[in-house]
Formats: structure tokens, sequence, C-alpha cells
């Protein structure tokens, strides 16, 4: 948006701001939001040491509902017990990740093996302890509130490309009661003597519906029907209310919740690089 000048004419074009808000690498999010920003650090393990009495520390387990004991020797951890039901393991790569793993990855790594979580290792050190109650952590809301963001921007970028001529256009393809709302920010704004481009006011679940109704977007992204778009990227508005409220989990049923953001992460990073400068 853009105050006018006193001749009446925008002294910014709202367009050209936006456009300018370069895309963040898809890389990036994958190198900055890894194991180590979720994972319980070493020296904060609950573990036992081996050739003693376990039962005292596994009730504390229990209590703190952990899934995974440490078992160590000499200081160091040399087996993993399974607090459920106290199968003990030693310690192999079966049971190591890296911390530098992203946490894409991790879920990925997570729901393929089945195991209740993973010691993180760097430089053949072990540095901390990953399991899926991590992924509730702050760390990973920011990571997919950054992702779905990514996303919004780069289908936004796209509908401004489309509807460059006539942007309001693009609201012919919301609902009546959304086209509403709209103009009404829109004359609100203009009567403050503020510019506006239309589609920067656009929603998440807005862009989400111009790109399942435009068939030249919707090619574009590689979807033959609006079905398939809605069915694609349907979720992730609901993922990002998720992200917003800390006091709902992300994850409060394993495995279907893992799953769930699997597939909506997944999903957003081919939009991404569909989208992708050549």
């Amino acid at each position: 948006m853009a105050r006018r000048t006193s001749e009446g004419d925008s002294d910014l074009d709202p367009r050209a701001e936006v456009q300018e808000i370069p895309l963040l690498a898809w890389g990036l999010l994958r190198q900055v939001f890894t194991v180590e920003t979720i994972m319980t650090p070493r020296r904060d393990l609950l573990t036992g040491e081996q050739g003693t009495d376990l039962a005292p520390v596994c009730a504390e387990a229990r209590r703190r509902q952990f899934d995974l004991l440490p078992i160590t020797r000499d200081g160091r951890i040399v087996e993993v017990l399974r607090v459920e039901d106290g199968a003990r393991e030693p310690l192999t790569d079966r049971w190591l990740v890296s911390r530098d793993t992203a946490i894409p990855d991790l879920l990925q790594i997570l729901l393929e093996s089945g195991r209740p979580g993973f010691l993180v290792f760097q430089r053949q050190e072990v540095v901390g302890l990953v399991t899926p109650a991590d992924l509730n952590k702050l760390p990973v809301r920011v990571y997919l509130y950054f992702l779905i963001g990514e996303v919004e921007l780069a289908l936004t970028l796209q509908i401004r490309s489309h509807f460059a001529t006539v942007p309001e256009q693009a609201l012919q393809m919301l609902s009546a009661k959304r086209r509403r709302e709209l103009e009404a920010q829109i004359a609100d704004l203009t009567e403050q003597n503020i510019g506006v481009d239309p589609v920067q006011l656009l929603r998440l679940s807005d862009v989400i519906n111009i790109a399942a109704k435009h068939e030249p977007l919707r090619s574009q992204l590689g979807f033959s029907s609006r079905r398939a778009v809605e069915k694609a990227l349907g979720g992730l508005n609901d993922l990002r209310n998720r992200t917003m409220h800390p006091v709902r989990p992300l994850l409060a049923r394993v495995p279907e919740d893992m799953e769930r953001l699997q597939r909506y992460g997944q999903q957003a990073g081919e939009i991404l690089r569909r989208l992708e400068p050549v």
C-alpha cells in the first residue's frame, strides 16, 4: 500500500513494492531449522548408569512421559532403553541422527523407522536426544509459518502477474461475500487517501481459491483440476492457524499428525519448486 500525494497520484507503486520482496531460498529454511534447534541437549538428558539399579530412573522417566532412556557407562551413552517395555538395545547407527538433519527430513525418518526417538550426534559424539514430542516446539512452528508464508507470497506474485492489467479481476473469482469485504476495505483505504493494490489484501485462503479457479495459473502449478488444487493446498490454511496458536499442539496423535505435517510440508515444498525461477 502507498499513501497518495496531494496531487492525487500515489508516490509509490504498491505492486512494485511487493514484487521486490525476495522469496527465501527453499534450501535456506532447511539449513536454518534443523534437529539441533529442537533437540534436548546432552547435559539435560535423564540417563541411567549401566550396572546399577535402573528401576528408580525408569520410574522417573515414566513420570515425565519419556519414551527413551539413554544408558551410560563411564559417562558415555552406550545403550538405549525403551521406557514402555524396558527393552534395551546397544547404541548403533540405527539410533543416531545428525544434528544438521533438516526438520522435514527428521519427520520422514521418524515415520519410516517407527522409532520413538533418536540420539543426536556431532563429530562422533552424542549431543542430544530428539523425539516426536519435540516437533511441538517453537522452531517447528516458525519453520512451518515461514514455509507457508513463502507459498502464499509465491502464489500472490503469480496472481499479480496473471492479472497485471486489471488486478481487480482476480477478485471476481472469490465469493460474493468475500468480494464485498474486500471492496469495503479498498473503499476505506481510498477514503484515507491510501493507494492499494487489491491483490495485497488477499488472504491465504483467497490466494488458494484463485489458484484453483484460474486455469492458466492452475496449469502453471501442474494441477489438472480445481479439486486437485484444493486437495493439495487446502490444508495449508488450517496448518497456518495451528502454528499461530502455541497452546494448540501440532502433534496430538502419533503417527497420524506426523503424517499430516509431512504431507503438507511436501506439498508446500513442491509448489515452491514449481514456481522457482529458471
